[in-house]
């Protein structure tokens, strides 16, 4: 069950893609990512084999990295034409069959993102930050985590 949507305020860079997230905290732990990568350019993108996602924390004792994702797209979703975009749902430290999701408690919750593209040397990057996720919930119907 979702908590709460959170959007990033997103930084449009010198270059021809604009990197977008927003964030939906998972009652039982951790979060849905939706990542979106936007072609403002006048030619094709396409993603070189995968993107990462890296998702810290940031508490009174510092910032604690909790999620790293490698997002490797379905072959329609690598090519960007221009003026078109391409968005994934990512989950973030979700639990998996019953175990608990990653705690986001926290000040913020900090996003990494770097996506490589095919005849470019370095990654374009952005940074995305969200408030802290609550408290993850037990799901008391089965004794355990949602």
């Amino acid at each position: 069950m979702a908590l709460s949507v959170q959007p990033a305020v997103a930084q449009q860079k010198a270059t021809t893609v604009v990197l977008l997230a927003s964030l939906e905290c998972v009652e039982a732990g951790g979060a849905n990512v939706t990542f979106t990568i936007r072609n403002a350019g006048p030619r094709v993108l396409s993603i070189e084999d995968d993107f990462h996602l890296f998702l810290k924390t940031v508490r009174p004792k510092g910032a604690k990295l909790v999620s790293i994702v490698f997002v490797f797209p379905a072959p329609d979703f690598e090519v960007i034409p221009p003026g078109e975009a391409r968005t994934f749902l990512v989950p973030m430290g979700v639990g998996d069959e019953g175990e608990p999701g990653v705690d986001l408690r926290g000040k913020r919750l900090l996003l990494y993102a770097e996506v490589f593209f095919e005849h470019r040397e370095e990654p374009v990057t952005d940074r995305f930050s969200f408030p802290g996720c609550p408290s993850p919930q037990a799901n008391p119907s089965s004794g355990g985590w949602a």
